[in-house]
């Protein structure tokens, strides 16, 4: 196997890396009704770099989202993937939920 295609770093490189170089993780709440949801996305780095986000629901894990990313950009552009998985994600809930909301009043009325 080609090295250079494997995105998994060794714990040596894991090590090397400076925790300031990498942008912040995002949380935030998306509501509906008595419901609350928390979206959680951060840097995974070991045993590849990724972006994760969590889907959260009563402290339970509903839905994992996981893109690989070249951990070799500057710190500006890895804040700009997160907060664009960030973002996207909260979007697509929130469509899901009006969706949802939507068919449920339908059948009701």
């Amino acid at each position: 196997m080609d090295s250079n295609k494997d995105p998994k770093i060794t714990r040596d490189t894991l090590y090397s890396l400076r925790s300031e170089n990498l942008p912040m993780g995002r949380l935030s709440e998306v509501k509906f009704g008595n419901v609350s949801l928390q979206v959680q996305t951060e840097f995974t780095l070991y045993p590849s770099p990724i972006i994760l986000t969590l889907i959260i629901l009563g402290g339970e894990i509903k839905q994992k989202i996981e893109n690989e990313v070249d951990i070799n950009q500057d710190r500006d552009s890895l804040s700009r993937l997160l907060n664009e998985q960030h973002m996207q994600t909260i979007s697509e809930l929130k469509q899901k939920i009006e969706k949802k909301f939507s068919k449920t009043n339908q059948t009701t009325t």
